[in-house]
Parts: structure tokens; C-alpha cells; sequence
């Protein structure tokens, strides 16, 4: 199945619209603990939920794979890890964690 990614300008920020309903809030839930910015998010949100390189990341928001690179940096440095596997695998732990008010799981699921 091949999902389908829109990212809408709109006043230098991007709106997403993620093939896989759940992952905004785990993200904005990550990124609240780990103090990431909206661009950081937005990132880690493309390189989470579709395994965008740098390049297809920089397109998509329309910068710099310099700038691209700079993000994820910053990202690794906030959280104290070093390799781009370990802040996807955090982020999975991060999911995991994360519980309804009833308890159960929130279950993400690909559209």
C-alpha cells in the first residue's frame, strides 16, 4: 500500500496530513517532552511515518538538506542520543507509553 503525504504552506509552517491516524499526537507528544520546535516535528513526523531521506524531507518543506541535517542534529542533541535509529526507536517507546484514559493502547492505523 502506498500512502500519500500533502504538506500545505501556510505562513512558513506546514500543515501535515498523515497517512497514519495517530501519529500527529504522538509526535506533538514527543516533541512537548523533548521540547522539540514545530519544524523539528514536522521532521521527524515525514521521517517517521514515510522513511523520507534528508533530500525528499527538504523537498517536502521546501529548504535545504543542509537545513534538513541541521533539524535532526539539533533534535539528536535535545534528547542526548546520537543516531537517527535510536530517536525513531525512542519515539516507539514514546508510543508504547502512551495510554487512553481507559488504559488501552492508541492504536495507529495506516489509511
Amino acid at each position: 500500500m502506498k500512502a500519500t503525504l500533502y504538506v500545505h504552506k501556510t505562513n512558513d509552517e506546514a500543515e501535515l496530513d498523515l497517512p497514519i491516524h495517530g501519529l500527529r499526537e504522538i509526535v506533538e507528544e514527543f516533541s512537548a517532552c523533548y521540547r522539540l520546535t514545530r519544524r523539528e516535528s514536522e521532521i521527524l513526523a515525514l521521517m517517521a511515518a514515510h522513511g523520507f531521506t534528508n533530500r525528499e524531507v527538504a523537498e517536502r518543506c521546501m529548504i535545504t538538506e543542509k537545513t534538513v541535517k541541521i533539524h535532526i542534529s539539533n533534535m539528536m542533541k535535545k534528547i542526548g542520543i546520537g543516531s537517527i535509529r535510536k530517536l525513531f526507536s525512542l519515539l516507539f517507546c514514546h508510543y508504547s507509553d502512551i495510554r487512553t484514559p481507559n488504559s488501552e493502547a492508541i492504536k495507529i492505523t495506516v489509511v
